[in-house]
C-alpha cells in the first residue's frame, strides 16, 4: 500500500456543520445578550477556546461582556447540546471509515476544536473506528501548525509520509504537506492542487 494511515478532519469533512446552526443566537439568549455583541466576543475567543480549557475560555467571554462566572455553566451546556445534536456522520462517511479499516488503514482524525469534543467523542459511532484522534485543545496546538500532523503520525504508529490527509479547508490541508503528509482538498474551496467532491473518492486516493 502506497499509505498506512488515513487522517481525517472533522467538521465539513466527516461531519456536516449546519448552515443555519444559530449557535450563537442560542448562547446569547441563554445569557439575555443580543447575539451580535455575544458573537463577537465568543469568536475572539476562538483560539484560546481551541487550544485550551473551554471553561476557561467561557470565563474570559463572560467578564468582558461583564456577565458574571454565573452564567459559565449554561454557555457550556449550550454548547455541549449543540455538538452533541451536531455530531452526526456525514451520509457515506461510517462506510468509507468502514472500508479503509477493513483493507488494513491505521485511521487518525486532527480536529480544531473545543472541549466539548472530545467529551462528546465515546457516544460518536467514530469513536470505535478512528484509531487514533486528536483533538487541538487536548494537545494545545491548532492546524495549520505542523505539530499537530506530527503528533497523529506518532499515535498512528508512522510517518507523516505514510499518511493520506483530507480536509475542507485548503490551509489546513497545507499544514499537512508541510508536515510531510500526502494531502487532498474534500470540496469547492479555491485550491491548486488535488481534491475530492465525494468522501468516498478517498478510497481510489488511498490504494
Amino acid at each position: 500500500m502506497r499509505f498506512r494511515a488515513v487522517v481525517f478532519d472533522l467538521w465539513n469533512t466527516l461531519v456536516v456543520w449546519p448552515a443555519d446552526a444559530q449557535l450563537y443566537e442560542r448562547m446569547a439568549r441563554s445569557v439575555g445578550m443580543e447575539s451580535d455583541h455575544f458573537s463577537e466576543a465568543w469568536s475572539a475567543a476562538y483560539d484560546a477556546r481551541a487550544t485550551g480549557p473551554l471553561e476557561q475560555s467561557v470565563r474570559t467571554v463572560c467578564n468582558g461582556l461583564g456577565l458574571g462566572d454565573e452564567h459559565v455553566p449554561a454557555l457550556i451546556d449550550v454548547r455541549l447540546d449543540f455538538t452533541r445534536t451536531t455530531l452526526v456522520p456525514r451520509d457515506g462517511a461510517l462506510d468509507v471509515l468502514d472500508e479503509l479499516r477493513g483493507r488494513g488503514y491505521r485511521l487518525g482524525l486532527i480536529s480544531v476544536c473545543s472541549e466539548e469534543v472530545p467529551q462528546l467523542w465515546p457516544e460518536t459511532p467514530f469513536a470505535a473506528r478512528i484509531d487514533e484522534p486528536v483533538f487541538s485543545c487536548s494537545v494545545g496546538v491548532a492546524k495549520p501548525d505542523p505539530r499537530i500532523y506530527r503528533i497523529a503520525a506518532e499515535r498512528l504508529g508512522v510517518e507523516p509520509c505514510e499518511c493520506l490527509f483530507v480536509d475542507d479547508q485548503p490551509s489546513f490541508v497545507e499544514g499537512a504537506i508541510e508536515a510531510g503528509m500526502d494531502a487532498i482538498v474534500f470540496g469547492d474551496e479555491p485550491w491548486h492542487g488535488p481534491r475530492i467532491r465525494e468522501l468516498r473518492e478517498v478510497l481510489e486516493l488511498a490504494e
